[in-house]
């Protein structure tokens, strides 16, 4: 009798999880992603002080510049400064230009993130921004198995979005339905001290909700 209760109650979560998931997935994927892009950010800024300004560079400002009153414009500079471009400038044009394609094609924007992450020739922490976006991004498009894979190549030690592989993969198991796996990842990143103050705010948050 006491399986019968278990299996109501773990069904109850689930149901519960697939509604937390309609309310807050939203929510929870933008904050994921702004917070793997702003430290992708602070990562080419960092890098952009150490360099010469070069016509990359140049480049680079000038697209950047557009952004505000021709996306479009912008990204076509981007996407051609990612063919042409040199060095650390080639992969993040890259990388905005998939942002800006993810404004109007998702899916799209996923191909471009998946080829980022897989190319060599790029900085290694500009490829491992490409994946932890494609793990996120995984996720949105209802792809669980994409997303869990991916997820699962960032938890590797040193990866500086090891914890974001976690949110990944909770995540895809909150939009499967699947309270439980859900439940585990979100505590491991709540009681690891290395993650992220607001990525460890949002993991308790969703434990609450789900009923730790």
């Amino acid at each position: 009798m006491a399986d019968v209760f278990d299996e109501v109650d773990e069904e109850l979560r689930r149901d519960r999880a697939e509604k937390l998931w309609k309310k807050y997935g939203a929510y929870v994927m933008g904050a994921a992603v702004a917070i793997v892009v702003a430290a992708g950010a602070y990562s080419f800024w960092r890098d952009h002080q150490r360099k010469t300004l070069e016509a990359d560079g140049v480049r680079f400002a000038a697209a950047d510049a557009l952004l505000v009153s021709d996306r479009d414009k912008a990204l076509t500079e981007f996407r051609e400064l990612g063919q042409t471009g040199n060095g650390g400038y080639k992969g993040i044009a890259r990388m905005r230009e998939a942002g800006l394609t993810a404004e109007k094609d998702p899916a799209q924007a996923l191909t471009l993130y998946r080829a980022i992450a897989a190319d060599a020739g790029l900085d290694a922490e500009i490829r491992r921004m490409a994946a932890a976006l494609v793990a996120l991004l995984s996720v949105d498009a209802a792809d669980r198995a994409s997303a869990e894979q991916a997820a699962t190549a960032l938890q590797t030690p040193g990866n500086p979005f090891f914890n974001s592989g976690r949110e990944a993969a909770a995540l895809a198991a909150l939009r499967g339905g699947d309270a439980a796996k859900a439940r585990e990842l979100y505590r491991a990143i709540a009681d690891d001290l290395n993650a992220p103050g607001g990525m460890r705010q949002r993991a308790a948050e969703m434990l609450a909700a789900l009923g730790s």
